[in-house]
């Protein structure tokens, strides 16, 4: 079992039971030993989102004397029959949704992409079905609208990519997953070549101590992010473009999944 830093949580998406978005971590506390994550949710602008305030004064909460989260609130004005005060948003605001335990986690997965990497939580509870109001038993009706360019997630595996479509094999369908991982190889002895013809002598150097090009001439094409993070270091923007000449990509792997093992469709799609 894997555990991460906070650092690495940042900003990664939560996903309930249901297979429905909960929030974001943007935070983590320990009290009394308990060590929870914050969650929080972007509203954007002209949206409507429960208002805190009215909701606190209603149930006679005083937010510096009680941390109760946003969810909390829904949650106590529902078993009271209240209605939820609303307001619209006049900006972009992040807000404190809830917080979680460890204990809640079912899996947390990361997955590289071309633009870093993505990694998301499943929690074992449906605690945005319960915030929404819904219950249990999401239906996993076989439409491919429904499904197409939904994150999937494997309660197994991990992220597998992204669903495309619909697929069949013996006896049953299937759903087929676009990896998230652009496939193929970086030609770094050629490329780090380029690099001292052109008089880039200092990000050659820093290059080569990260990966020595006579030990690896050809390096993977998952360390390509790393390797323009480097480059933007060095502030050798015309670099980047030369980069991309030495790049050999493969085709898209894909990930099949008998419709057998979808579990949930949500916001995401949740497999064995």
């Amino acid at each position: 079992m894997r555990f991460y830093s906070i650092n690495e949580l940042m900003n990664a998406a939560v996903y309930d039971s249901e297979a429905l978005f909960f929030g974001k971590v943007c935070g983590l506390t320990v009290r009394n030993g308990r060590v929870k994550l914050k969650i929080c949710v972007e509203i954007e602008t002209d949206n409507v989102y429960p208002d805190y305030e009215k909701l606190a004064r209603m149930l006679g909460i005083r937010e510096t004397e009680n941390e109760a989260s946003l969810e909390e609130l829904v949650a106590l004005a529902k078993e009271k029959g209240l209605d939820i005060p609303y307001r619209r948003a006049k900006q972009n605001i992040s807000l404190l949704k809830s917080f979680i335990e460890p204990s809640e986690i079912r899996l947390i997965s990361m997955a590289k992409t071309p633009s870093g990497n993505l990694i998301a939580i499943v929690l074992g509870t449906p605690r945005e079905a319960r915030y929404r109001g819904r219950g249990r038993g999401s239906e996993t009706v076989l439409d491919p609208d429904m499904i197409r360019d939904k994150l999937v997630i494997s309660l197994e595996k991990g992220i597998l990519g992204y669903a495309k479509e619909i697929v069949v094999g013996p006896g049953e369908p299937g759903l087929r997953c676009e990896s998230l991982e652009r496939q193929g190889e970086i030609k770094w002895l050629a490329f780090l070549r380029r690099l001292k013809e052109k008089g880039y002598s200092k990000l050659y150097e820093a290059l080569t101590e990260w990966r020595d090009p006579l030990i690896n001439r050809r390096l993977p094409l998952t360390l390509l992010g790393e390797v323009k993070s480097i480059i933007t270091e060095h502030k050798c923007g015309d670099a980047l473009n030369i980069l991309e000449e030495y790049v050999e990509e493969s085709p898209l792997a894909f990930h099949d999944v008998p419709w057998s093992s979808v579990l949930k469709i949500g916001d995401i799609i949740l497999t064995k």
